[in-house]
């Protein structure tokens, strides 16, 4: 009896596991892009957290219906790289946005101020890097604020583009990257301009400032300046020069 179970059995289990290979490989593509992204951008996220969130979505995405032809490796390995493009784009943007923060920063003399508050690699983590730095997680969340989530419609239609289990339409799937970057570029030129913009007014600011009173302080200088700062970041935002720049980068990659 036992004997004539046991065949069974195993075909049972093989059925089983077949059937979580597929959302395990899907999670292997999420988990590879958090890692990338908590890489480039410097965020620190728990791994069980990581392991826990990726196998829920990974199981979202692609159910357990989805047969695997091949090496299960080479599958494995080409999701840590799909995986790995996702994740250094959305770093990236994240990663940009903090340092246009640390920029504004030196420039308004406000990391000294927060000299006691250390990020992981043991600097100073000033005010705006920490505003940008969550602006860029939300935005990478959340989308921008015409409800465009180019993340993660990227990622979705990176598992369209490239199902889980196919390596033969790699190549043809990096359309789901290019799309999050592009969109992470859109995002990186309307929230840089404001940045640029608000920095150079600083600067004019501060150097007619300290012509009018060579004595005055640099906090003094740059409390000055602060309501124009969020001025310029306004009239930058909502004025249309980001659309006319963003306009002229889809003209250029469109090829005149």
């Amino acid at each position: 009896m036992r004997a004539d179970l046991a065949p069974s059995m195993i075909e049972v289990a093989f059925t089983v596991l077949g059937s979580m290979a597929a959302p395990l490989l899907a999670a292997i593509r999420i988990l590879a892009i958090v890692t990338f992204a908590s890489l480039m951008s410097g965020a620190s996220i728990p791994w069980r957290y990581r392991i826990a969130g990726s196998l829920l979505l990974g199981w979202a995405a692609v159910g357990t219906s989805v047969a695997l032809p091949g090496d299960v490796g080479l599958l494995a390995a080409s999701e840590v790289a799909y995986g790995a493009a996702l994740g250094v784009g959305v770093g990236g943007l994240i990663l940009s946005l903090k340092l246009a923060g640390e920029l504004i920063d030196d420039r308004l003399r406000l990391s000294d101020a927060a000299a006691e508050a250390m990020i992981s690699e043991g600097e100073a983590a000033g005010p705006c890097v920490r505003l940008l730095g969550g602006i860029g997680i939300l935005l990478v969340v959340l989308g921008g604020t015409g409800g465009a989530m180019p993340v993660v419609e990227g990622l979705l239609e990176s598992f369209r583009n490239v199902p889980v289990g196919t390596t033969a339409n790699l190549w043809q799937g990096w359309r789901g990257p290019i799309q999050v970057l592009g969109g992470a570029l859109e995002i990186a030129i309307r929230t840089a301009l404001p940045v640029l913009a608000a920095i150079t007014i600083l600067d004019w600011c501060q150097v007619l400032v300290s012509r009018a009173a060579p004595t005055a302080p640099g906090a003094l200088a740059a409390t000055a300046v602060k309501p124009l700062l969020g001025l310029a970041v306004l009239v930058a935002t909502f004025g249309g020069a980001c659309d006319a720049v963003i306009q002229g980068v889809q003209w250029c990659l469109a090829g005149g």
